[in-house]
């Protein structure tokens, strides 16, 4: 489905993102994607989300995390221009993920 074009299949405003990602100051990009881990988001994942994803007690949470995580490394990569596997992050002060910005 090209980028603008709404899907027959789902009634909701959901557009296919387009190749070249660019962030103006004045906007904002909502991303929606199906917490099902496939093996590009397996391979997106750093040592430490490893670690995480581990210490699930449940399977069904643990797969939802590798999958939401390699889901935020991949649309945070093209954004930038990196491999999934180069973004990096650090907890916040409450445990929230923030990335880490070597460019400053």
């Amino acid at each position: 489905m090209a980028y603008g074009e709404e899907s027959s299949l789902d009634p909701s405003p959901w557009y296919s993102a387009p190749q070249a990602l660019t962030l103006h100051s004045d906007e904002v990009h909502v991303w929606r994607a199906p917490l099902v881990p496939t093996d590009n988001a397996r391979a997106a994942l750093s040592p430490a989300d490893w670690l995480r994803a581990k210490r699930f007690h449940f399977e069904e949470d643990r797969e939802r995390f590798i999958a939401g995580r390699g889901v935020q490394r991949q649309v945070l990569a093209q954004y930038l221009g990196l491999e999934a596997s180069e973004v990096e992050f650090t907890a916040g002060p409450h445990g929230k993920p923030e990335f880490v910005d070597d460019t400053t």
